[in-house]
């Protein structure tokens, strides 16, 4: 399992974290340190590339 972390943007004067963890499928959730707003849901589709299956993803 891969675990990253990178700065989304600032609310309030204050940094939004984006925490990112990637199991070894390649499937990976992002969630924000922001009220826990879960950002992300990415996995793999047919053709080798990968869908984020969350409305509203950025």
């Amino acid at each position: 399992m891969k675990i990253e972390n990178e700065k989304f943007g600032t609310y309030a004067g204050q940094d939004v974290i984006k925490y990112t963890l990637t199991n070894d499928n390649n499937v990976s959730i992002s969630v924000l340190n922001f009220a826990g707003i879960w950002q992300s849901y990415m996995v793999p589709n047919t053709r080798g590339g990968r869908v984020n299956l969350l409305l509203g993803g950025r």
